[in-house]
């Protein structure tokens, strides 16, 4: 039982909690890493990082990193505006690896961007999944692969073929 909450339920409640949360108090507009240099313009506005945050306003514990996926970190940023980036982001993303899938095969792609978006919809920052998780490297390898796989060719799932 404990499982089953933990996968399929707590993920959509910390959503709301960031929600709830970030309504009535200020938003971070990406000043939670040192990557962005906005935190030496705008200023962080918490002593604790956002999961933290959360994890005192929600469980009161410090100690508790009450992660989340893209809709709860990016209302955290931004309000519905970093919702509305994010999910322009992410839609490229997702349009570029269509069309990676037509000529690399949708399995290939599926496969391995699978542990990327399991990752961006239920506990990590778009931001994070990017530089720390490897989505970045990922895709920048994934745009230099050149060749087609002809899956009529072979029972092995295809034969690769320059084009």
């Amino acid at each position: 039982m404990y499982r089953t909450h933990t996968v399929f339920f707590l993920p959509a409640q910390l959503n709301f909690v960031y929600y709830e949360f970030f309504s009535s108090n200020p938003k971070v507009f990406w000043t939670d890493s040192k990557w962005f240099l906005l935190d030496k313009i705008i200023g962080y506005p918490y002593d604790l990082p956002v999961p933290n945050v959360i994890g005192e306003f929600f469980f009161n514990n410090a100690l508790t990193s009450a992660n989340t996926g893209w809709l709860g970190s990016g209302y955290a940023h931004a309000g519905f505006l970093g919702l509305i980036v994010y999910a322009i982001f992410i839609g490229l993303i997702l349009k570029f690896l269509d069309r990676k899938a037509k000529k690399l095969g949708k399995e290939f792609v599926f496969i391995s961007f699978s542990p990327f978006i399991i990752s961006l919809m239920l506990s990590s920052d778009l931001k994070t999944v990017l530089l720390s998780h490897g989505l970045a490297l990922y895709l920048f390898i994934l745009s230099t692969f050149n060749f087609r796989i002809d899956k009529s060719k072979s029972n092995f799932g295809g034969e690769l073929y320059d084009k």
